[in-house]
């Protein structure tokens, strides 16, 4: 029996185990919850007014987190976790941006797209222009502000470039509903010139006519006009 017990024990250590779960913060209304305290008041207050600005105006929601070291999760499960907590639920675009101090970390949470608008690989090119920009940062406190500034200004211009994107494939939709208008009313030019040269040419056929002799066979003529023998030949048009 301790065998079996021991067996089995065994075998539930081998099991992987889901991820506990931190303790997870409230949302902050500055978009920024500074644990490691990174930033300075104006500093803060600077950047939690570019990330207010990002979400008015674009209705994308970044949001900026430093955090000293994790207990139970790794830097990457603490930061979607805390999308799936702060974000998710509101049906919302956003991103959280994570930097632990203790593991000098940079972790992303967000969808694997931000609705239709952002794909999955251009949110992983944005992510890592921000690692490098955090990673050329000396100072540790400048490498998550660093970071968060390069997606939202990244978001910024992916936003506007999306929409002209859109504006472009209208376009190019009315230029090939253009396309198939002229293209129709030349084709049917086309065929109208083909149809008149082809009646045309039927017309000349028929017009042209060819003289053949007709020959009438003589006839006796009366008293009163000699009683002699005439003869015609008359051309006809064939």
């Amino acid at each position: 029996m301790t065998a079996l017990r021991t067996l089995l024990l065994g075998l539930l250590a081998t099991l992987p185990l889901p991820a506990l779960a931190e303790d997870l913060p409230d949302l902050p209304a500055s978009h920024i919850l500074d644990t490691s305290r990174f930033f300075e008041e104006a500093r803060e207050a600077a950047l939690s007014q570019k990330l207010l600005q990002l979400a008015e105006e674009k209705n994308i929601f970044v949001y900026a987190v430093s955090s000293t070291s994790m207990i139970s999760l790794t830097p990457d499960q603490y930061a979607e976790q805390l999308y799936q907590h702060w974000i998710e639920p509101t049906g919302r675009n956003g991103v959280i941006v994570l930097y632990v101090r203790g593991e000098h970390k940079l972790s992303f949470g967000a969808a694997e797209k931000l609705e239709e608008f952002l794909p999955r690989f251009e949110l992983e090119r944005i992510f890592r222009t921000a690692s490098v920009a955090a990673r050329q940062q000396e100072r540790v406190a400048d490498r998550l502000e660093s970071a968060v500034t390069v997606v939202a200004e990244e978001f910024f211009r992916t936003e506007l470039a999306a929409s002209k994107t859109e504006d472009l494939v209208t376009n190019r939709e009315n230029l090939k509903l253009y396309i198939f208008v002229v293209g129709g009313a030349v084709l049917v030019t086309l065929l109208f010139f083909i149809f008149s040269r082809l009646l045309r040419s039927s017309e000349l056929k028929d017009s042209r006519f060819y003289y053949f002799p007709e020959v009438n066979v003589g006839e006796r003529l009366g008293a009163p006009h000699g009683g002699g023998v005439i003869a015609e030949v008359r051309f006809t048009r064939r």
